[in-house]
Parts: C-alpha cells; structure tokens; sequence
C-alpha cells in the first residue's frame, strides 16, 4: 500500500505537551516520516523499513534501532505506537495484533484507538464512505489515539493514495 499524508498531531502526556505537524509517506514497509513544528521547520526525520530505522534530527548523530517503536521510546523516554500507526492512519487494524471493534473505536496493542470525520473503519477492509481516485476508499479524518496517560490526536489536512 502506497500514500502519503500531511497532518497536525497533539501529544499530551504527563511528561510533555506538544503539537508538531507529520509528513508521513509509506510504501509498503518503506516509510519517511518528517516531523515539523506549527512554523512548518524540519524537527526530525524518521524513515525506515522492516529492517531497521534511523531518526535524523541535524543537531545530533542520526540514530538506528531494530523498529520505530523503540527508536521513539529510547529517544523520548515514552511510548509512541508508530508501527501500527501506519495501519491506522488508513482505517484498518495492524494485521499483527489482535483487535477489537466497537463502532468507531479500535482497541488493539494496548491503544483506544476512535475514529472520526466523514468516514469510519470496519476490521480488516477499507473504510466505507466517499470514494476518491483510483476506486480506494477514504482515510478517517481524525484520530484519537489513548494509553495509559498518553493520548495523541491526528488532524489529517492532506491525504493521497499512490
């Protein structure tokens, strides 16, 4: 699956608050994920693969680990789903833990997962709603991720299957 998208996120967390914007462009399990404040000013860049991933911020040497997930815990001490976030983003369930659905609600590795906008996930398919190019179904347009004290929202200003 090939996309790339533009987002506003909050993070709250008892250890930090903050709103960046994410560039997010997958395929397959390629990713580069930049990480922009308000102003639109590169802050990080995370791109990887199911081999490995490396974190380059140009203040520090770049950073590699096994998984993103681990990347982003070890470098900001919490615990950021960033693995199944790539699923997510798109409606579906990561096809790697078990889930559970409840309307527009997804519980699945330790995260409530809710869904809003003009579109809705169902397990394991595309979401239904509006269609756009190509015949695929439409991403949900907010996400509300929750663990624990941790909780993000994505706001998803741009999105494009490619």
């Amino acid at each position: 699956m090939r996309w790339h998208l533009r987002a506003k996120v909050a993070l709250r967390s008892p250890e930090q608050n903050s709103t960046f914007q994410v560039v997010w462009r997958q395929s397959g399990d390629r990713y580069d994920i930049r990480l922009l404040s308000t102003l639109g000013i590169g802050i990080a860049r995370l791109h990887g693969d199911a081999g490995g991933v490396t974190l380059s911020s140009g203040r520090e040497a770049d950073r590699y680990a096994e998984s993103a997930d681990q990347l982003v815990e070890q470098e900001l001490g919490l615990t950021l789903p960033v693995t199944p976030l790539r699923y997510w983003l798109t409606g579906r369930a990561d096809p790697a833990h078990p889930a559970l659905w409840e309307d527009q609600t997804l519980r699945q590795a330790d995260w409530v997962v809710r869904f809003s906008g003009s579109s809705f996930p169902i397990p394991d398919a595309p979401i239904p709603g509006s269609q756009v190019s190509g015949g695929e179904s439409r991403p949900p347009d907010k996400l509300t991720l929750e663990h624990g004290r941790i909780r993000l929202r994505v706001i998803v200003k741009e999105w494009q299957w490619l």
